[in-house]
């Protein structure tokens, strides 16, 4: 099985996650955990809806590039709930 973490389109939604948080105030989500929150569900909906998961021989780009930018969000809020 192919890591997602080694998958460009995983890469590419880490860093988009990393832009969003310091742009937050001024985005459609407003807040972190609203973000966290919507991006949970994007990647679940992919889940349940065609069987994707973070161990597959290949990714579907968009559930990559989701699941990336959900983890780079919650590594944020994680990080700055321990300083």
């Amino acid at each position: 099985m192919k890591s997602i973490e080694k998958d460009i389109e995983y890469m590419e939604g880490t860093w988009a996650g990393k832009v969003l948080v310091q742009h937050l105030g001024d985005s459609t989500y407003g807040n972190l955990e609203v973000a966290i929150g919507v991006k949970e569900t994007v990647v679940k909906k992919f889940e349940e809806e065609f069987g994707y998961s973070r161990n597959m021989p290949e990714f579907d780009r968009n559930y990559a590039f989701n699941v990336g930018m959900l983890d780079a969000l919650i590594k944020h809020r994680d990080k700055n709930k321990e300083d």
